[in-house]
């Protein structure tokens, strides 16, 4: 009797030690699924030939009440303005750059009218220097940073407050990435200034100048702020990558990039036409009505996009956009620079 109670009790051990196993066993094969269909949603969201969303119809904009009343919501706006402040309490070095900030926006006259004075001795074959142009370079950089710097300020905050708050943190990344875009206008726009590097130090023409620095303020001021909502929408609501909401501001955003472009790059009616007159036998000529189709089929093929559910793809388009214009503005202000760098050392030598 002892010896069989002593094996059943073996056996009833022994079943609950497989039991046990097949219980974990079950969970990791939950995990493990759960795993997979992460991934296959990670893969539909991240390659940019799946969709990442429905595609846009009319009976999409019945969300677009609540999505409004999701955005006022003044209760996430509270939530995120504690949490600049718990995240500028852990790192203070961050209010550093508000107040570099908040000191260049004071000193904004004073560095404008340096920037005047290095361009009035440029051309003079007696006083140029190249070092006129290299201060006016470091002048119109500080003229561009203050509101990028702001704008990184509070994503850096954002993301030092270090809590799991959703909208948190897809505000500080909203916040990093138009400080990129603004970055690009404000340098565009400052390089474009009257009697600025553009105009004394690179000879620009002074209306092709006046013409760009018009449309560049004008897309300051409704592209820039756009281009932050739509990605405050994807902030509120990650899952559907800003809902209807997020999709229209990005659309209409596309079409203000849309204009500035034509108004820019027409062959005969853009600001390129001052300096395409100049290069009527070169390739840029002969071209021209080739790269401004190119140029326009970029925000059109980001709208299309968007609007078909390719969201991400759209997204991705754009992220590498701006970092071509980036590209492409730095290889235009380089080659500047060495021709006036020429320019004045041949001056020198003569």
């Amino acid at each position: 009797v002892e010896t069989r109670r002593m094996l059943l009790t073996r056996a009833i051990n022994n079943d609950r030690a497989e039991l046990r196993r097949l219980h974990s066993l079950d969970d990791l094969l939950m995990q493990l699924m759960e795993m997979t269909s992460d991934y296959d949603q990670f893969l539909a969201k991240h390659l940019l030939w799946v969709k990442s969303a429905p595609a846009f119809s009319l009976k999409a904009l019945e969300t677009l009440p609540g999505e409004f009343a999701a955005f006022f919501d003044t209760r996430i706006w509270v939530e995120a303005s504690h949490n600049v402040w718990r995240g500028m309490v852990r790192s203070p070095w961050l209010l550093a750059l508000v107040l570099i900030a908040g000191l260049l926006f004071v000193l904004n006259q004073s560095l404008r009218g340096k920037l005047l004075d290095y361009g009035r001795d440029v051309g003079s074959i007696r006083r140029d220097r190249m070092s006129f142009t290299w201060k006016a370079v470091v002048l119109t950089l500080l003229l561009a940073v203050p509101a990028t710097l702001l704008l990184i300020a509070l994503g850096w905050t954002l993301m030092a407050a270090d809590v799991t708050a959703t909208f948190s943190n897809g505000l500080a990344v909203a916040l990093l990435e138009t400080s990129i875009l603004l970055m690009l206008v404000n340098t565009a726009l400052k390089l474009s200034l009257p009697g600025g590097l553009a105009e004394r130090h690179f000879d620009w023409e002074t209306a092709a100048v006046a013409e760009l620095n018009r449309e560049l303020v004008w897309f300051r001021s409704l592209g820039v702020p756009l281009y932050l909502v739509s990605g405050i929408t994807v902030a509120l609501d990650p899952s559907t990558e800003g809902g209807t909401l997020g999709l229209l501001t990005f659309v209409v955003f596309q079409l203000v990039l849309l204009i500035l472009t034509t108004r820019l790059l027409h062959p005969t009616r853009g600001v390129i036409r001052h300096c395409l007159c100049q290069l009527r036998k070169s390739g840029w000529w002969r071209t021209r009505y080739l790269w401004f189709v190119a140029a326009i089929a970029v925000p059109l093929i980001m709208m299309v996009a968007e609007i078909t559910g390719f969201t991400y793809t759209a997204g991705e388009l754009l992220n590498r956009w701006i970092l071509s214009v980036w590209l492409l503005t730095g290889a235009g202000l380089g080659g500047e620079l060495v021709y006036r760098w020429l320019l004045v050392t041949r001056r020198r030598l003569a």
